[in-house]
C-alpha cells in the first residue's frame, strides 16, 4: 500500500508542477488511484470491479481552494478524492466514498507524506483517530461517540485486542481535566490500571463476544450530569450509566454490559472493564426468571410487606467514582433527593417503565430492570427488544 501511495504521490507532483492538464500521462489512471486502500481496515466504501474500473475517469478538481484528483464512475458518481491542502504539490488527504458520500479520510496532518489521522465521516459515523507515531495504528481518539465506543469494545473483545480497548480508557490527562477531587482521581486511576492488566484474561473468560460476533446496537437511557461541587469536583461531568451493547453471533443475539461512559471533550471514555463473567451471567439468569441476579436479599425493612428490600451488589463499595448529589445517601438524609422517602443507604431505582411492542402491536409492560436480553417475552420480536433499554439505577448514580 505504501509503494502504491508513493507512486501516486509522484504522479501528483508531476501534475502540479506546471504541466498542462492535457498531459494525461501525468495523471494517475483510474486503476492506479483505485488501488489505494484506507490505512484502517474497518471501512465500508465502494470498490468497483475490473469492468467498472475500465469505465472510470480521473479528473483534476478544486475543492475549497485545494487542488487534487477525483475518481468518477461512468455515471459521474465520485469514488475517491485526493487533495493537496497546503500547496506543496503532495497529496495529504485520501478520501473514500460510498454511494457518493465521503465515509472515510486518511489525513497527513503534519505534511510529511505519512497519514497520522483517520476520520470516519458521513454515514460511517464520527470517529476521529490520532496516530502519533505514524505506524498505521490509532493511539487515541480525538472524537468518538458513545455508540461507537461500545462498538470498539465489542471489536476489542472479539479480536482479543488489548491496545484497542486501552485507547478507550481515560488517560491521565483526561482524569486531570475532569476536575475531580484528588481522591477520586487516585481511585479511578487504580481502576484503569487494573482494567488494562486484566483485559486479556477477562476477554478470554467471557462467552458473550466470540471471534464471530458483530456489534449490532447501542443501549442506554439518557445521559446525566454530575454537577460541579459533587464530592469536591470543580466541573460538571457528563456520564452515561448502564450502557449496553447488543451483539450478534451466528444469527443469535446477546447483550454485553459495557458499564459507564464519561465524556471528555468530543470523546466518550471508559474507566473500567465491561461487566463480564459472573456479573454478566447473573444478569442473564435474572432475566431468564431464575431468581439469580446481581441483586441480593437484605434483612426485611420494618413496615414493608413481602420481605426485605432488594439490595444492589455494588452497595457499600469503597470506590464511588462519580457520586451524584441527587443519589448519595447523605443527600437523601439532607432532604435534597427527588425521592425523599428513599431509604438512606439504598440505591434509588429508576421510575421509568419500559414498553416493548409485541407482534400484536400491543404494548407489553416489562418490569423495570436492566436492559432485557433479546426478547422480553416469548412473543416479542428480537428486533423490537433490541431497541428497548431500561435500568434500575438512575443515570445520575455514580459508577462504583
Amino acid at each position: 500500500m505504501s509503494f502504491a501511495r508513493n507512486a501516486l504521490q509522484l504522479l501528483v507532483v508531476t501534475a502540479f508542477t506546471g504541466l498542462p492538464l492535457a498531459a494525461l500521462a501525468a495523471k494517475p489512471t483510474a486503476k492506479e488511484a483505485l488501488s489505494l486502500t484506507p490505512v484502517q481496515k474497518d471501512v465500508e466504501y465502494d470498490i468497483p470491479d475490473a469492468k467498472e474500473i475500465e469505465k472510470c475517469t480521473v479528473d483534476v478538481i478544486k475543492v475549497g481552494g485545494f487542488t487534487g484528483y477525483a475518481v468518477l464512475t461512468d455515471s459521474g458518481q465520485i469514488l475517491r478524492r485526493f487533495l493537496d491542502t497546503n500547496g506543496d504539490n503532495r497529496v495529504d488527504q485520501w478520501c473514500y466514498f460510498k454511494d457518493g458520500i465521503e465515509v472515510y479520510r486518511d489525513i497527513d496532518g503534519n505534511f510529511n507524506n505519512k497519514a497520522d489521522q483517520y476520520r470516519w465521516l458521513g454515514t460511517a459515523g464520527t470517529r476521529w483517530g490520532l496516530d502519533d507515531d505514524e505506524n498505521g495504528k490509532i493511539d487515541s481518539w480525538k472524537v468518538i461517540s458513545a455508540e461507537e465506543v461500545t462498538g470498539e469494545v465489542v471489536a476489542a473483545l472479539r479480536d482479543r485486542d488489548a491496545a484497542r480497548f486501552q485507547r478507550l480508557l481515560l488517560s491521565s490527562s483526561d482524569l486531570q481535566s475532569l476536575g475531580l477531587a484528588s481522591k477520586q482521581v487516585t481511585e479511578l486511576g487504580d481502576k484503569i490500571e487494573a482494567a488494562v492488566k486484566s483485559f486479556m484474561a477477562e476477554a478470554g473468560r467471557q462467552k458473550i463476544v466470540t471471534a464471530k460476533s458483530e456489534w449490532v446496537h447501542f443501549g442506554a437511557n439518557r445521559p446525566g450530569i454530575v454537577p460541579a461541587g459533587t464530592e469536591g469536583s470543580t466541573k460538571d461531568i457528563i456520564v452515561y450509566d448502564n450502557v449496553t451493547a447488543v451483539v450478534e453471533t451466528d444469527k443469535k443475539h446477546g447483550q454485553l454490559n459495557v458499564g459507564t461512559l464519561v465524556k471528555v471533550g468530543d470523546a466518550w471514555k471508559l474507566f473500567d472493564l465491561p461487566k463480564m463473567g459472573a456479573d454478566q451471567a447473573a444478569n442473564a439468569a435474572d432475566q431468564r426468571g431464575t431468581g439469580e441476579s446481581d441483586y441480593r436479599r437484605a434483612p426485611a425493612d420494618k413496615g414493608r410487606r413481602g420481605g426485605g428490600r432488594r439490595r444492589n451488589c455494588h452497595e457499600g463499595s469503597s470506590t464511588r467514582a462519580f457520586a451524584s448529589a441527587l443519589s448519595t445517601p447523605s443527600a437523601m438524609r439532607r432532604g435534597r433527593s427527588p425521592k425523599p422517602k428513599a431509604a438512606a443507604g439504598s440505591p434509588r431505582g429508576s421510575t421509568s417503565i419500559t414498553f416493548v411492542l409485541m407482534t400484536t402491536s400491543i404494548p407489553f409492560r416489562v418490569r423495570p430492570r436492566i436492559t432485557p436480553l433479546i426478547g422480553a417475552c416469548s412473543m416479542t420480536r428480537p428486533i423490537d427488544a433490541m431497541t428497548v433499554f431500561s435500568s434500575t439505577r438512575s443515570p445520575m448514580r455514580a459508577l462504583v
